[in-house]
């Protein structure tokens, strides 16, 4: 004779095995999503070190404006803070030297003044041929001049 499960058995572990399908099913959507953006990142670290060396990589974002770039913060093989651009149609590399210009905090600051409030993320870019720190804050892009520290403008959504 077959041992049946109660009703309420039954019920549970129906629903335990829905909600193991949902979580690995919302994984491999999160972890296929984040694919072209790990991808971009490892063939950038590759590029760029094949000509210069790096003692680390601490940030890649991607810059979109009129042109698109990946953006770097890395340490040079000295210790040396370097902010890196490479341009998505693969064209020359751009290096500066951190010190050559205000730091992300800094621009953070000047976009403040310039009325932001809740900032959600700085990225290293470059516009009209021009190096400058993009803040995002509170649906409005504040463009900061890196070498000058002024701001160039303020677009928002």
């Amino acid at each position: 004779m077959k041992r049946r499960l109660s009703t309420g058995k039954q019920v549970v572990l129906g629903l335990a095995l829905l909600l193991v399908v949902l979580v690995v099913s919302g994984l491999m959507i999160f972890y296929y999503a984040l694919y072209p953006y790990r991808s971009a990142r490892k063939d950038v670290e590759a590029l760029v070190k094949q000509h210069m060396a790096l003692s680390e990589v601490n940030q890649f974002a991607i810059f979109h404006h009129q042109e698109s770039y990946y953006s770097l913060k890395a340490k040079g093989e000295r210790g040396e803070s370097l902010l890196i651009l490479v341009p998505q149609a693969g064209e020359t590399i751009l290096v500066y030297h951190e010190t050559e210009g205000i730091s992300a905090s800094h621009a953070e600051e000047v976009a403040k003044a310039s009325g932001a409030t809740s900032i959600q993320k700085t990225t290293f870019g470059l516009l009209d041929q021009v190096p400058i720190w993009e803040v995002v804050a509170d649906g409005t892009y504040y463009y900061i001049r890196f070498k000058e520290g002024d701001l160039v403008s303020g677009e928002g959504l």
